[in-house]
C-alpha cells in the first residue's frame, strides 16, 4: 500500500496518455480491461489479532456459495477522494471466473470466517486462468474480508487454514499475485510463498505445500 494508507488487498493502476493512477484494493489478483483502459489488480492480506473463541474458520456452505459475489466486491477499498468502483465490477469475466459455478470443480475450495454468527471474511482457491496461474494442477489463492473486520487478524488465520486445507487435499503448490511494495510480501514469504515471476511492481508468488 501507500504509506499512510492502512489497507491490504487489490492495487489497481489505471494509465493514459497523460498517466495518472487511481488506487483501490481488492483481495484478488486479476487483468482487468474495461472500455480499453488496463488495470492491473493483486493479492495482499490481513494481520492483527482476533481471539479464537471469537472467530470460527470453517468450509462454505453450499446456500453461501452466492456470498463470495459479494466477497469479492467488498474487498474493493477506494482511498479518500476516489470514487468507488460500480458494483457491476464483478460482472467481468475477468473477475466473475473467480465465483461464478463454484463448487462445481474439485478443486473448489473456499473457507469462511464466521463471527457472532456473521460471515467476516473468505479466502478461496481454484484452478482458473488468471494473473497468478502457473498450470494446470496449481490453484490460484483468493482471500477478501469485509471492511469493519480488518487489522483482526482474521486474513493470516484465513490463509494459514486454507494452506492447511490444500496440504490435507494433496494439492502440490498454490499461487498467488501480489503488488511488489506491499508489505504483505514479507507476509506470504513467512508462509512459504516464493517468487516465481515478476512483471513490474507485481510478483506471482508460489507456496509449495508438504509442510504448512
Amino acid at each position: 500500500g501507500r504509506k499512510g494508507w492502512q489497507v491490504r488487498a487489490l492495487h489497481i493502476s489505471k494509465k493514459r496518455k497523460n498517466p495518472y493512477a487511481i488506487y483501490a484494493w481488492i483481495y484478488r489478483c486479476a487483468c482487468v480491461k474495461i472500455r480499453n483502459i488496463s488495470y492491473t489488480a493483486t493479492i495482499y492480506c490481513i494481520s492483527a489479532s482476533m481471539t479464537e473463541s471469537d472467530l470460527i474458520i470453517r468450509e462454505i456452505k453450499k446456500s453461501e456459495i452466492p456470498l463470495l459475489k459479494k466477497f469479492t466486491y467488498t474487498a474493493i477499498y477506494v482511498p479518500q477522494g476516489a470514487q468507488k468502483p460500480h458494483k457491476s465490477i464483478v460482472e467481468l469475466p475477468e473477475l466473475k471466473i473467480y465465483y461464478e459455478n463454484f463448487g462445481t470443480k474439485a478443486d473448489d475450495i473456499c473457507l469462511v470466517a464466521e463471527t457472532g454468527g456473521k460471515l467476516v471474511g473468505a479466502v478461496w482457491t481454484r484452478i482458473i486462468d488468471d494473473y497468478a496461474h502457473i498450470d494446470e494442477n496449481t490453484p490460484s489463492l483468493a482471500i477478501a474480508v469485509e471492511e469493519e473486520y480488518r487489522s483482526k487478524g482474521i486474513g493470516a488465520r484465513l490463509l494459514l487454514e486454507i494452506l492447511r486445507k490444500l496440504n490435507e487435499t494433496g494439492f502440490s503448490a498454490v499461487s498467488l499475485s501480489v503488488q511488489k511494495e506491499n508489505f504483505a510480501v514479507k507476509l506470504y514469504e513467512k508462509a512459504g510463498f516464493k517468487v516465481v515471476k515478476q512483471n513490474g511492481g507485481e510478483l506471482v508468488m508460489v507456496k509449495t505445500l508438504g509442510k504448512v
